[in-house]
């Protein structure tokens, strides 16, 4: 069912995510191709047994991983819900989540890691380009304070 189907993603995603930094474009292209799949699954299994969008669980699994104790797996886990947000940010069941994940994830900002900033300012042109214009609308402020320390840096 999909307690047991979230298990199984909850324990396989942390790999997935570190394999979306990976220099070889293969393994990045196969980690992010693996993340969509997980996420077309959980949805399924969810979906199937009643239970709602499966993607607010996968967006919970997500969040987790910003806890992670060094800066490249948390850069790991921006760099996730970017392709994840590409992919689903449109989904209306799911617009109040992906607004406080998107607060959160922008919140990383203010780390010192260079690494964990580029993916922020990524997640940021994501969350623009990609949400909905109202979502994106309340998002500005968070959008605006997360890019602006990082402004006068080259």
């Amino acid at each position: 069912g999909p307690e047991q189907f979230t298990e199984l993603v909850a324990e396989l995603i942390g790999e997935v995510m570190l394999c979306t930094k990976e220099s070889n474009n293969k393994a990045r292209m196969a980690a992010f191709k693996l993340l969509i799949t997980l996420a077309e699954c959980i949805e399924d299994v969810y979906v199937k047994n009643g239970k709602g969008s499966g993607l607010g669980t996968l967006l919970e699994i997500l969040v987790a991983g910003l806890a992670a104790q060094t800066p490249h797996m948390r850069s790991a886990v921006v760099v996730s819900m970017c392709r994840v947000f590409t992919e689903y940010g449109k989904v209306a069941e799911i617009q109040e989540q992906l607004k406080q994940v998107a607060r959160t994830t922008l919140l990383l900002s203010a780390e010192k890691s260079r690494e964990v900033a580029k993916s922020v300012i990524s997640f940021a042109k994501v969350c623009s380009v990609r949400l909905p214009p109202e979502t994106t609308n309340d998002l500005l402020d968070d959008i605006i304070t997360s890019l602006l320390p990082w402004a006068n840096d080259s």
